[in-house]
């Protein structure tokens, strides 16, 4: 299993045209996939072989707020509008249209920002499992949790997020999650 995250840090200036942007990326590092030491996250749906695409976004997502409440912070708010920006891009990510990683990071949350009255920052995780499947979204979320950079956009000072899952034909699953901060 390889890691990476990127963040993003916008804020609106003049018009609402011009982001500053902050980047930073870790090197991938590796992980046991589908072992994760998250005690009683997990929720009960199918095992990952079987459940759909959307149902392991939902867990995740879910797995994530379970997080964030447990150390006092609100829960994220699903966007459908950053939903289909995470799922692009690990469909993306699967299909080999663009490698593993942020490429095309700084354009998702503009398109984000433009579904917003105000967008005042965000963030993007990426990650992606080989080998064993028996909980996609648990190994996604610890993985996260295990880096520096990935938790602290997880406990960010974000309210939205999406996640988008994808599946490659070679049986790679490729997760990435938008955060954003601002108002609709």
């Amino acid at each position: 299993m390889n890691i990476k995250h990127f963040i993003l840090k916008s804020l609106k200036y003049v018009a609402a045209i011009s982001f500053a942007t902050f980047l930073m990326a870790l090197t991938p590092s590796k992980i046991p996939c589908g072992k994760p030491d998250i005690e009683n996250r997990t929720q009960t749906i199918p095992t990952d072989n079987t459940a759909s695409l959307e149902q392991i976004e939902k867990q995740a997502f879910d797995l994530v707020n379970k997080h964030r409440k447990s150390i006092g912070l609100p829960a994220f708010v699903n966007k459908d509008y950053i939903v289909e920006q995470a799922r692009q891009h690990s469909r993306d990510m699967a299909s080999g249209k663009t490698g593993f990683g942020h490429d095309g990071a700084a354009a998702r949350l503009d398109i984000i920002s433009k579904s917003m009255k105000e967008m005042k920052g965000g963030a993007e995780n990426v990650f992606y499992c080989t080998g064993n499947y028996d909980n996609l979204a648990g190994s996604a979320v610890e993985g996260w949790l295990k880096s520096k950079g990935h938790r602290e956009n997880i406990e960010g000072d974000y309210n939205l997020a999406g996640m988008g899952v994808a599946k490659a034909a070679n049986g790679d699953y490729y997760f990435t999650q938008i955060f954003a901060k601002g108002k609709e």
